[in-house]
């Protein structure tokens, strides 16, 4: 017999950029939304049906967050917590973190890198009923080159036939989506951010065996060279994507030409939205955000490598480019279809929404909209 909920709800909006209806009303049979539209001409099921009213409240579509890690405290000293936990405490953490995500409204997730299969056991047993959480899409530990960005995630790798060889085994244990970093990154020390990791035959390696295998690749991207090889080998997504010049100073290596090559491959690219450790009110953080940081034995401070890195996210947009309104670079951003942040699934906020220029009750058709799969 089909289970049938009944929701009353004050406003519901359905994520498509359409008018929010007022006094609303929605079937859901089996789990799945059957009927939506104004009360007055949707008509309440006969028989037994859970009812739930929101009838005060404004009703949304779940949210989608497509990046985020799951395994990372999001606190300044993320770096030393996930070098020096062991695999049941990250596993709590991971947990923490889907269900606070979840208590949010974010629904489902895609995990861009974890570590001992942590987020691969956490989806299962969420999918099986055996604790609550968001839908889980999960990459596994990320592929890196020895010692590389976030190589602490045992997802190492120095040729293309490594690559390869990796690729499998993630595709063995069972991983959604194949996440790699074409570039060094600045929460690992010692990996540089400017330039790729993986020469062009690496990267074209794995897309080679995604294409084989129907999985998808995210690349994360900061330095221009390592965003070229990845979109040339023909990646899905473009994590970061922040043109980050050789010198690694405040100039941007902007390039038109990779731009539109990502347009007519159509390479999404993933901002990573976030609203930071800074830059929110302590208020609107929660308790283990407004907690002052340890000192750390790092000379450049614990904000070196916490994430997100930067004192001011607005700063951080200027100098990771917000380059010259040309046609093609807005195609390429135009490819955007979710409010993505980074690192870990803890601030979710309308606030980053209005400070990166998204319009108040616009944010609706960002985060619910359509995603690459």
């Amino acid at each position: 017999m089909a289970r049938l909920m009944l929701i009353e709800a004050g406003r519901l909006v359905d994520g498509t950029g359409a008018r929010p209806i007022e006094a609303a009303r929605m079937i859901v049979e089996d789990g799945q939304i059957r009927e939506v539209g104004p009360a007055s001409q949707v008509r309440a099921p006969n028989g037994d049906a859970e009812r739930l009213d929101f009838s005060d409240f404004t009703v949304v579509p779940g949210l989608l967050d497509g990046h985020v890690h799951l395994v990372f405290s999001a606190l300044a000293t993320a770096l030393n917590d996930i070098i020096t936990e062991n695999n049941q405490r990250i596993m709590l953490r991971a947990v923490h973190n889907a269900q606070l995500a979840l208590s949010v409204g974010v629904t489902t997730v895609r995990d861009c890198g974890g570590r001992a299969g942590v987020t691969l056991a956490l989806r299962d047993a969420i999918a099986q009923g055996i604790l609550p959480g968001p839908r889980i899409l999960a990459a596994g530990p990320a592929i890196t080159s020895t010692g590389g960005h976030c190589y602490f995630l045992e997802g190492e790798a120095d040729s293309a036939d490594a690559v390869r060889a990796l690729a499998r085994k993630l595709h063995k244990d069972g991983v959604d989506f194949y996440k790699v970093m074409a570039t060094g990154g600045r929460m690992t020390p010692g990996s540089n951010p400017t330039m790729a990791q993986f020469t062009l035959d690496e990267m074209q390696a794995l897309v080679g065996e995604a294409k084989r295998l129907n999985k998808r690749v995210a690349a994360h991207g900061h330095g221009t060279p390592g965003i070229r090889n990845a979109v040339t080998a023909g990646v899905t997504t473009i994590e970061h994507c922040t043109w980050v010049a050789a010198d690694d100073g405040d100039d941007v290596d902007y390039d038109p030409e990779v731009a539109d090559e990502m347009a007519r491959k159509v390479v999404y690219l993933s901002p990573t939205l976030s609203t930071g450790r800074t830059g929110v009110p302590e208020s609107e953080m929660t308790p283990a955000r407004r907690r002052p940081a340890p000192p750390s034995e790092d000379p450049r401070g614990p904000a070196r490598h916490a994430g997100p890195w930067r004192a001011d996210h607005r700063q951080h947009r200027r100098r990771c480019g917000e380059p010259a309104p040309r046609p093609d670079a807005r195609r390429a951003r135009g490819r955007l279809r979710r409010a993505w942040t980074d690192p870990d699934a803890v601030d979710h906020g309308g606030d980053l929404h209005r400070r990166d220029g998204i319009r108040p009750g616009r944010s609706d058709r960002v985060a619910p909209g359509r995603a690459p799969r």
